[in-house]
């Protein structure tokens, strides 16, 4: 999935702790499926992806916030209710591009701890994950994980 395809998902869905929590139960399986140092590779490549994407929304951010001002300034009110709402679109962009960055985070932690995926499973146990976990279920929860074998 892209990164834009994941996230349009994560926004139909109101962000709480559960989806912190699953972010970082289920980020060990991340990838799993490669060797180490090409998985490592694979997630750094999407870490850069979505630390563009974060800047991008930072900077669209910015733009309306002086579109907001602005319009508060001419006394347009409704341009500046226009404005708050892509304002307050444009915060939960970001904050679901926060979740997935957590995520992969994560996920880049669990391979340098476990290069080789060494007591993974161990690890599981201490966290409180499953094998398999990962950030979609079928209640209509957000899936956030990428399907491990998809490039």
């Amino acid at each position: 999935d892209s990164i834009q395809s994941v996230l349009d998902r994560l926004l139909l869905f109101p962000h709480d702790e559960r989806l912190v929590t699953l972010a970082r139960e289920s980020a060990k399986d991340l990838h799993s499926v490669l060797p180490g140092p090409e998985r490592t590779e694979k997630i750094n490549a999407t870490l850069a992806q979505l630390q563009t994407a974060i800047d991008s929304e930072g900077e669209v951010r910015v733009d309306l916030a002086r579109q907001e001002r602005e319009a508060g300034e001419a006394g347009d009110a409704l341009t500046r209710a226009s404005v708050a709402l892509q304002i307050s679109q444009c915060d939960a962009r970001t904050q679901a591009l926060a979740l997935l960055t957590l995520h992969y985070c994560t996920a880049l932690q669990y391979c340098a701890t476990y290069p080789e995926g060494d007591d993974q499973e161990e690890l599981g146990k201490e966290t409180g994950s499953s094998k398999g976990a990962d950030l979609s279920n079928n209640k209509g929860s957000p899936k956030i994980k990428e399907k491990q074998a998809d490039g």
